[in-house]
């Protein structure tokens, strides 16, 4: 982070991650999938393509891609019990 410029604070940071948290749960509500690339954008051609020629200094992190697809598996769970700390305990299982 670069310290107070807008856009960098780390609330800022912490409000596009909601942000993107909701896109992608609005996204799954209407039944479309999606997938995050960032691959792509480590090839610098490419990278600058995506970059908005009036923000000359800011660069595309993330491309999300949005469609309709098969259903994917589940993905499994864990217990809540698995996933509370008893007084730091080590949850049975889960060693």
């Amino acid at each position: 982070m670069h310290g107070d410029r807008p856009g960098t604070r780390r609330t800022d940071w912490l409000r596009a991650g909601q942000a993107l948290e909701y896109v992608l749960l609005v996204a799954t509500a209407h039944g479309l999938r999606t997938s995050l690339l960032h691959q792509a954008l480590e090839w610098t051609d490419l990278r600058d393509d995506l970059r908005p020629a009036t923000s000359p200094f800011d660069h595309v992190q993330m491309l999300i891609r949005f469609g309709y697809g098969p259903e994917g598996p589940e993905t499994p769970r864990r217990t809540p019990r698995l996933l509370l700390d008893l007084d730091g305990a080590v949850p049975q299982g889960d060693q």
